[in-house]
């Protein structure tokens, strides 16, 4: 059919309006009823034959947020869809501008799901809903355009022929042409993701590229491409998209629940706590990094001692991040941790001679550092960092006088006391000099529940309660009111006492009064007698806390020498003396230190053989010798990921069992494979107990030596081999890879690779 052409049936054609893979869009007149329509001619190749009997199921929908199909016909052999004409621009024209704001992008999206709940109440997918597919009206309503290719929920559950556009379509649409209003609501959240982002979070080349990778890579968080997406909206557009359908919205009535919840602010209601605390963790959502900060320590938390996997996940989650790896290595490299000898060069050591419980606190704390420095901030925050992490300090020297076993949980209790006090001077600065200014005349906590509406406790409480911190970590944040403490049988409730009293005593030394410092001590053993603390005893822990904490702000980064707080404090005890001892431990640290910025590949290793030696000798639990050895690897040579696997006898076959990098436990569920007599390069490396250095995977009689599990879900275009051979067995294989070809490694560097996996050898030697 011609563009040039004067009518289509008995409309009469004004103008092409534009055109596109699946046919032209023309503006008409119907003379019969004397409105104007818009006629799309479908090319006979791109669409279904069943179309008429679908458009006249389309037909009878009525919506405010959808384009009416008028009618639908035939002329000169080609099938054609009459619409609604609407004056407007679509979505795709106004996100070519960028990202839309928050709160636009969720008007659109509930407009258009209320728009897709319609439909689906009638039985009625659409199946191609993306931007070019939204049209706003002059009075900036979306109306989805463009049901010609809808399907009855009736029909056939998979289609014959995929259409509809490859970066909106849902999953299980893409590999398997299943459809269903699930698949619906996916377009919807990738169209919002877009939206919110400016950009689209799966790249290809080709329709084929983009459908796998929707198919089997799940999305990154949105928040991740902009500051202003927050937590609770992260959620919302991730479970839209989740590949596993059981994991997404039901149905478009549950997503609008939850959108319309988020987009309602929360009003504080009279005096009620519950509210309060509601309204202030909105403000905070809000805020460019509290979404980042929640989600990494909510992992961490949620990660479990007990579980073998918990502890892989654990060193993953540090790793992800350079800075708070080599933050955390140095710190447990520091003179508090010198007792244990050595170096430690990787955080899997770091777990075995520390514990999961301790590594999992420290990372937190780091976390929470980390991000409260993120920015320049006024010299206060400063403060109140500082002297929250002196509370730590304290509770840690505190613990073995009143006989608590596990000081670096109270270290991690006392500090996040403070919690409601940091996240407030943090977040809502203004109603933190209110509260200063209200504190001359009433006590701190009437102050914050005038301004705020709870205390900080309180809030700290919620914020803790929200991130999943333990019931007993939450317990202890709790002040302890009345003039004396009792003794405490639980370790729960010893917990508790023991960061109140830490906290008490930071503020002693930090009102620098020394003339009433022997007064004040006493009067604190005196309410806290049940634990039998003298009052030289608590004046001796804040003088022997100051070295540790002068170390160890430094390792932070957090320089304490210029703070108003340690003034205080110096004020306080009368001598600069551990300050200077502190400064000579930093320097001393920092000059034995290899540090892992600097530190090349082979040095790196070396550290790394020396750790998993130390641990051969010192008596090692298997599992955590071969995590050492793999994440040694790992860091140590810039690779993707690496992934070791254990031969599992009763199956014949070789099965991932841990992995670092980058979406390594995608990695080890497909890293699984038969030992055969197949001549593939990874079963050469087994059967032949050889070393194998791969390049490029693509280059010429290479790609045929690559093994169909491993093209099918490894992305990798380069990697190592080092088989793990016992007495002529095949235990295990060492995989590392780079996601680019031409990985290349020195003759220095692979011969002390090959030492590592050696070391492997001996360690599932001895053990057998």
């Amino acid at each position: 059919m011609a563009t040039d052409l004067t009518t289509i049936g008995r409309f009469e054609v004004e103008k092409l309006l534009g055109e596109g893979g699946q046919g032209r869009v023309y503006l008409a007149k119907d003379p019969r009823l004397g409105r104007e329509v818009a006629i799309k001619v479908i090319a006979a190749d791109a669409i279904s034959k069943g179309l008429l009997e679908e458009a006249r199921i389309v037909a009878k929908l009525r919506h405010p947020n959808i384009v009416t199909l008028y009618d639908a016909g035939e002329s000169a052999g080609e099938p054609y869809l009459v619409f609604e004409y609407v004056e407007g621009v679509t979505l795709a024209q106004e996100i070519s501008q960028g990202p839309v704001s928050v709160s636009k992008a969720v008007s659109i999206a509930l407009q258009i799901l209320e728009g897709l709940a319609c439909a689906h109440a009638q039985n009625i997918l659409h199946r191609d809903i993306k931007p070019a597919n939204i049209i706003i009206d002059r009075n900036g309503v979306p109306r989805i355009m463009d049901f010609g290719i809808a399907q009855s929920m009736n029909a056939p559950h998979a289609a014959t022929e995929i259409m509809g556009s490859p970066l909106y379509m849902a999953p299980e649409y893409a590999s398997s042409g299943l459809s269903g209003p699930q698949a619906d609501i996916f377009s919807v959240g990738m169209l919002l993701y877009v939206m919110l982002t400016g950009k689209h979070p799966v790249q290809g080349t080709t329709a084929d590229e983009i459908m796998k990778s929707i198919a089997k890579v799940p999305v990154p968080a949105p928040s991740g491409m902009s500051p202003s997406i927050d937590e609770k909206l992260d959620s919302i557009v991730l479970k839209a998209l989740s590949i596993d359908q059981a994991g997404r919205y039901r149905d478009a009535a549950t997503m609008i629940a939850e959108l319309k919840a988020y987009s309602e602010p929360v009003h504080v209601r009279g005096e009620g706590k519950q509210s309060t605390l509601e309204f202030l963790l909105r403000r905070m959502k809000h805020k460019s990094d509290f979404p980042a900060l929640s989600q990494a320590i909510s992992a961490v938390n949620k990660l479990a001692a007990s579980d073998r996997e918990s502890v892989s996940n654990l060193s993953n989650v540090i790793l992800r991040d350079f800075s708070l790896t080599n933050k955390l290595i140095r710190l447990v490299n520091a003179a508090t941790y010198s007792q244990f000898g050595g170096t430690i060069s990787t955080v899997s050591r770091a777990i075995v001679i520390l514990g999961f419980d301790t590594v999992k606190n420290v990372a937190i704390t780091l976390i929470l550092f980390e991000h409260l420095q993120n920015k320049s901030q006024a010299s206060r925050l400063k403060d109140e960092i500082i002297s929250t992490f002196f509370s730590g300090v304290l509770a840690r020297e505190l613990a073995p006088h009143v006989k608590f076993k596990n000081a670096e949980e109270a270290f991690i209790c006392a500090m996040f006391y403070n919690l409601g006090k940091l996240l407030v001077a943090f977040y809502f600065p203004e109603e933190a000099l209110e509260i200063e200014r209200l504190m001359e005349k009433m006590e701190e906590e009437k102050a914050a529940l005038t301004v705020l509406g709870l205390t900080f406790e309180e809030l700290g409480v919620g914020v803790a309660q929200s991130w999943h911190f333990p019931d007993r970590i939450v317990s202890s944040m709790r002040k302890i009111h009345g003039d004396t403490v009792r003794k405490q049988e639980s370790e729960t409730g010893m917990l508790r006492v023991l960061t109140n009293l830490s906290n008490e005593l930071r503020g002693i030394a930090q009102r620098g009064n020394n003339h009433d410092k022997t007064e004040e001590l006493e009067a604190l053993a005196s309410k806290y007698q049940a634990l039998a603390l003298s009052e030289r005893t608590l004046g001796h822990a804040i003088e022997d806390s100051l070295k540790e904490f002068m170390v160890e702000t430094r390792i932070l980064g957090l320089d304490a020498r210029e703070s108003f707080f340690l003034k205080k404090v110096n004020q306080w005890s009368g001598s600069k003396k551990q300050l200077d001892t502190a400064e000579e431990v930093f320097q001393k640290t920092i000059k034995a230190e290899v540090t892992m910025e600097k530190a090349d590949a082979a040095a790196m290793l070396t550290i790394g053989l020396q750790d998993v030696t130390n641990a051969l000798v010192e008596g090692y639990d298997l599992n955590d010798l071969l995590r050492m050895v793999s994440e040694t690897i790992y860091r140590s040579m810039g690779f993707s990921r690496v992934v070791l696997a254990i031969k599992d006898s009763s199956q014949n076959v070789m099965a991932g069992r841990f992995g670092f990098g980058e979406k390594s436990e995608e990695v080890m569920k497909h890293f699984k494979f038969p030992i055969s007599k197949q001549k593939d390069v990874f079963l050469v490396a087994l059967t032949q107990g050889v070393d194998i250095l791969i390049s490029d995977i693509d280059a010429e009689n290479i790609r045929e030596r690559i093994p169909s599990w491993y093209l099918k879900n490894i992305d990798a275009k380069s990697f190592l081999l080092l088989p793990i051979i016992v007495d002529k067995r095949q235990v295990g294989l060492l995989y590392a890879d780079r996601l680019k070809a031409g990985l290349s490694i020195e003759a220095k560097e692979l011969a002390l690779l090959k030492t590592m996996r050696n070391q492997a050898v001996l360690a599932i030697k001895q053990k057998l």
